[in-house]
């Protein structure tokens, strides 16, 4: 093999360990573990006030409203809870009819071994889903739960799940009383839906740099939807990452925003040396430093072939 043939062999080999220098960290799988009480009376959310997770519905689902908190009724509480909830802010409301109350939450893409602990005490019939599957043996009344966490893989999904009570009342009063613990091994967490049909804003800071659009608007269950591409002058463009300078890389396609957020871009400069790149959120390994010192080798070569 000719001299130049080897110095192109060595150049090539080095060009290929750099195309992988930069290897994304990768998030340790644990037990996350979501715990949702319906309903909680605090300093920060009074009586008759708005609960924090449940929206209800009283013409089929067509529409939806926060949840009331309505206080004590004579049925008592689910284990961690002090009060009921209804769809007007008294268990007086809502009398006579079919309600329908849900609480949203949203899985990683990759999970495993998915449990769900529930607790109910419904005023007077309910029938508990999740993703429309049911969960209670048909109409129950008073109080029902799970008997501990069971296996719900056959009715979760990644993306975002719904857990549905349709409640019948027969007069008197009316209202929910819940407990929910989902667990489940990922490497990210189970985020809870924000309150309301509100969609989810995502806006764009470019930092430095131009965007299209500064934002985009979620509707919760829609499919994922595009990222837009921004541009800076002399920069190239390493990504959207929840954070100005670290955070973690959100994908460019079918992007499933969780809650509100911000998204900004991350740029490198094409004469910084490899070593700074490798700072923008990926882990130096081994191929960057056999890259570089092949490089090195190369050139020493073909300097040491021109003096010769």
């Amino acid at each position: 093999m000719t001299f130049g043939r080897k110095l192109a062999a060595i150049l090539l080999l080095c060009l290929s360990a750099l195309g992988f220098y930069v290897v994304p960290a990768s998030a340790e799988v644990s037990t996350q573990t979501v715990t949702i009480l319906g309903g909680v009376i605090d300093e920060t959310h009074a009586l008759g006030s708005e609960d924090l997770y449940t929206e209800t519905s009283t013409d089929g689902g067509v529409t939806w409203h926060p949840a009331y908190l309505v206080g004590e009724h004579p049925w008592g509480f689910v284990e961690g809870t002090n009060s009921w909830l209804n769809c007007g802010p008294s268990l007086e409301d809502c009398l006579g009819q079919t309600s329908l109350y849900r609480y949203r939450f949203h899985v990683p893409d990759t999970y495993s071994s998915p449990t769900l602990d529930a607790a109910f005490i419904v005023d007077n019939l309910g029938v508990i889903t999740l993703n429309g599957t049911e969960i209670s043996p048909g109409q129950v009344a008073g109080n029902w739960n799970t008997g501990g966490p069971i296996d719900v893989a056959s009715m979760l999904h990644s993306g975002w799940n719904e857990l549905q009570v349709t409640l019948v009342d027969q007069g008197g009063l009316a209202g929910i009383n819940y407990r929910l613990v989902l667990s489940l091994q990922a490497a990210e967490e189970v985020i809870v839906a924000p309150r309301g049909s509100e969609p989810i804003q995502v806006s764009y800071n470019a930092n430095g740099g131009s965007v299209s659009k500064l934002s985009d608007l979620y509707n919760i269950g829609d499919p994922g939807f595009n990222l837009p591409t921004p541009q800076r002058l002399g920069m190239i463009f390493l990504g959207w990452f929840t954070d100005p300078v670290e955070g973690q890389q959100v994908w460019d396609t079918n992007y499933v925003p969780a809650s509100t957020s911000t998204l900004y871009a991350h740029w490198s400069d094409p004469g910084i040396s490899a070593f700074e790149l490798a700072n923008t959120g990926g882990n130096v390994t081994w191929p960057l430093v056999a890259g570089l010192s092949c490089i090195s080798v190369g050139l020493v070569l073909a300097l040491r072939r021109r003096q010769n």
